[in-house]
């Protein structure tokens, strides 16, 4: 028989709230409180070792400053760490720069300074990581698609020894986006 109970697509943490259709809205205790530490997880981990692409979109319906990081990162993090865009593999809207861990190391990585043209309320950030067959075998390449326009490919070679789950990190009270999986 069909279950009518869905698993909610994003896991449950502090300072924001999940409500239906996927929406999550930062809601923290202190509304003055702009540091980065609200990350959503999704609850289905990026699969591209049993099919060539894995995808995730993020809607965003409101933000104050288009503080926010979008990409992927391990399951075993602190949703409350200020830092967990070193542990994964992001792309920052508000300025178009990579951030991550291991083995790029990427910090404030010059990557798409255009990128704040490209953005308003309404945009849908498409991340796809891809199983590239130039690569070699256990990594991935991730692009982004911002509003229908696919950006150069980032992060080539990442490693896909452990589960890599979506991931949004979050700062600003009030700032609302829709999350979807595929």
């Amino acid at each position: 028989s069909h279950s009518m109970f869905q698993m909610s697509l994003i896991r449950p943490g502090p300072n924001y709230t999940i409500s239906p259709g996927n929406t999550v809205k930062v809601t923290k205790m202190d509304p003055r409180d702009t540091q980065f530490n609200c990350t959503i997880l999704g609850s289905m981990a990026m699969d591209c070792i049993t099919r060539p692409v894995s995808t995730y979109s993020c809607k965003i319906l409101s933000t104050s400053r288009m503080a926010l990081f979008v990409g992927v990162c391990p399951a075993q993090i602190d949703p409350l760490n200020l830092f967990n865009y070193q542990v994964g593999f992001f792309l920052y809207l508000g300025s178009g720069e990579l951030f991550s861990g291991p083995p790029h190391n990427a910090a404030r990585t010059p990557f798409y300074p255009q990128l704040h043209s490209l953005l308003h309320t309404g945009s849908e950030v498409v991340v796809n990581m891809i199983a590239d067959p130039e690569l070699p075998p256990g990594t991935a390449i991730r692009t982004f698609t911002i509003n229908g326009i696919t950006l150069p490919p980032a992060f080539p070679g990442i490693p896909l020894s452990q589960p890599l789950f979506p991931a949004i990190i979050m700062s600003d009270n009030d700032d609302t986006i829709q999350f979807k999986q595929s």
